[in-house]
């Protein structure tokens, strides 16, 4: 069967997304197992698949961004693969960590997804897909939330995620379309709560429901009507205000109403304690690790948190960045995303193009707080969101040349004119 680049995108996102889901579910044992190496070849052909067919679209992305941007971006895709293979290794069991974990090895390629945003019907048809996969995740979400433990209903979290990015497009849906966004986040809603009586920290889903909802507000709403100064200081502050609840959220525990103990700070503070000056610039690797005194200290107490001392990966989105590449890889990403992020949302003709803008820079706020990246379909989605902000043409594409693009692709749930 041959692959064209827009079935590669179906596969490649919805590979990445099944990951968490089919070991919890299928409650695949540690180890070598069929299940496992089954599991397993799923995410390497991911990952593949991500390789071969963004690597083909790359020809195009040279003259269809700013050039500094694209020496930004051809030296994040280096140092990314630098970060990789500075972990490779003679043993077996670190190979195959650093290319059987979604957590390690394959997240550091995502930028590659990039390519796909430069075409805007990628966009239309993946989000096509991703809502067709809803309809069948949703049935599967009623038979597991039924008839399995709770745990087993919050590993679907990380299929119901790339809700939040199809809030904000919701008004380009048709009525069906409308109705499986809704009831997929009312499943994400109920994920999240099972989540945090579970011991997941997921009270940021809320957060990132509550912006998207904002966000489809003000862009459906009264957003072509608001000069650009205005539209400009209501976008950031709405956003900035929901980042303040998020942060109270992380400070209050709804359950008890009672303060709870700061669960982000000793995670600044220790990781950069254990830190060389030159770790931070360039960072430990994909398979860097770090010395927590916090989980040290309960481990030698005999409570099981769960980690070991030596930490290899961390629950804050830009501290995990910096473990693994340094300030390097951090600066790099920002600086692309966060460009995509404003000529998305400020200097675009069209509400797909703010509301990609808009996403990005809602991970780029969280990212102080949780959100680790992860090989998973709202990474790749932000890196594809950031090719659809930086490239020319399709920020200055009109509403009516949208729907002209849904209309000759008969793209399926999105309105045609």
């Amino acid at each position: 069967m041959k692959i064209n680049s827009f079935s590669a995108i179906k596969y490649i996102v919805l590979f990445s997304g099944m990951f968490d889901f089919l070991n919890m579910v299928l409650k695949v044992p540690n180890g070598l197992s069929v299940l496992k190496i089954i599991i397993t070849l799923m995410l390497l052909l991911s990952g593949v698949l991500l390789i071969v067919f963004s690597t083909k679209l790359h020809w195009r992305i040279n003259y269809q961004i700013d050039s500094y941007l694209y020496v930004l971006y051809v030296l994040l895709l280096i140092w990314s693969v630098l970060v990789i293979i500075r972990s490779f290794s003679t043993e077996m069991q670190d190979m195959l960590t650093l290319l059987g974990n979604r957590q390690m090895g394959w997240v550091w390629l995502t930028p590659l997804a990039f390519a796909f945003g430069m075409r805007i019907e990628y966009l239309f048809v993946l989000s096509s897909f991703w809502i067709s996969m809803l309809r069948v995740f949703l049935i599967i979400f009623l038979m597991i939330f039924i008839s399995m433990p709770y745990h087993s209903v919050f590993s679907m979290q990380t299929i119901f995620l790339p809700t939040v990015f199809l809030i904000m497009i919701v008004n380009y849906l048709n009525f069906e379309g409308k109705i499986i966004i809704f009831f997929s986040v009312l499943a994400l809603l109920i994920i999240s709560n099972i989540g945090s009586d579970v011991g997941g920290d997921v009270r940021i889903n809320y957060v990132f429901i509550a912006m998207a909802l904002a966000v489809m507000y003000l862009l459906n709403v009264f957003y072509e009507k608001t000069p650009p100064f205005r539209k400009a200081s209501i976008m950031m502050g709405t956003l900035f205000i929901m980042m303040i609840l998020s942060v109270s959220m992380f400070h209050t525990s709804n359950d008890k109403k009672i303060e709870v103990q700061d669960t982000r700070t000793f995670l600044y503070e220790e990781m950069f304690d254990d830190l060389s000056i030159g770790d931070t610039i360039v960072g430990r690797g994909a398979l860097g690790k770090y010395y927590s005194p916090f989980f040290a200290h309960w481990n030698e107490m005999g409570y099981a948190l769960g980690d070991s001392d030596m930490r290899p990966t961390v629950e804050v989105g830009y501290l995990k960045m910096i473990l693994k590449g340094g300030w390097l890889l951090l600066f790099l990403s920002v600086i692309i995303l966060l460009t995509g992020a404003i000529k998305g949302m400020f200097y675009s003709r069209n509400n797909l193009s703010r509301a990609c803008g808009s996403y990005i820079f809602m991970y780029l706020i969280l990212w102080f707080l949780s959100l680790p990246p992860a090989y998973s379909p709202n990474l790749l989605l932000v890196w594809i969101a950031a090719g659809v902000c930086l490239t020319h043409r399709i920020g200055q594409m009109s509403e009516v040349e949208l729907k002209k693009v849904i209309a000759e692709n008969n793209i399926k749930y999105f309105k045609v004119l």
